[in-house]
C-alpha cells in the first residue's frame, strides 16, 4: 500500500465564473497528495468536466510536474460544473470547487463582432 494517496486537485490560476461561449479563459490546477502537497507527476491525463447529468468535456491534458491547464474548446451551456482528472490509474477530483458558466448576452452565446447595425 502506498503511504501517500493522491486525493485532489486545486485551482491555482483562472476564475471560477465564465460566460457561455468563452473559449479563451485558461484554468490552471495542481494535483495534491493527501497532505495537500503538490505531487511531481508528469504524463497525459484525461480531464472530465461534468454536471449532475452530462459530461461536457472529455479531453487529454498534459500534466507537467503536477500542474495542468485547460480551456473550453466549445460553447458550454450555462450551469455549474465539477471536474476531475484521471492519471496513472488514479482519479483526482476538485472537491467543492465548481466552474460556473453564465449565459452570454448574445442569444447565440458569443460576443458580437460589431455593435453596428448590419444593412
Amino acid at each position: 500500500m502506498q503511504s501517500n494517496i493522491m486525493t485532489s486537485i486545486k485551482q491555482v490560476d483562472g476564475g471560477s465564473v465564465i460566460k457561455s461561449g468563452d473559449t479563451s479563459s485558461v484554468f490552471k490546477f495542481e494535483i495534491l497528495d493527501d497532505d495537500g502537497v503538490k505531487k511531481d507527476l508528469t504524463g497525459t491525463g484525461k480531464l472530465v468536466i461534468f454536471n449532475f447529468k452530462d459530461v461536457i468535456l472529455y479531453q487529454d491534458v498534459e500534466v507537467e510536474h503536477g500542474s495542468f491547464s485547460f480551456k473550453f474548446d466549445k460553447v458550454v451551456a450555462p450551469g455549474y460544473y465539477k471536474l476531475e482528472i484521471k492519471l496513472d490509474g488514479y482519479v483526482f477530483p476538485t472537491g467543492d470547487f465548481e466552474i460556473r458558466v453564465r449565459p452570454s448576452f448574445n442569444p447565440a452565446n458569443s460576443v458580437p463582432e460589431s455593435t453596428e447595425d448590419p444593412k
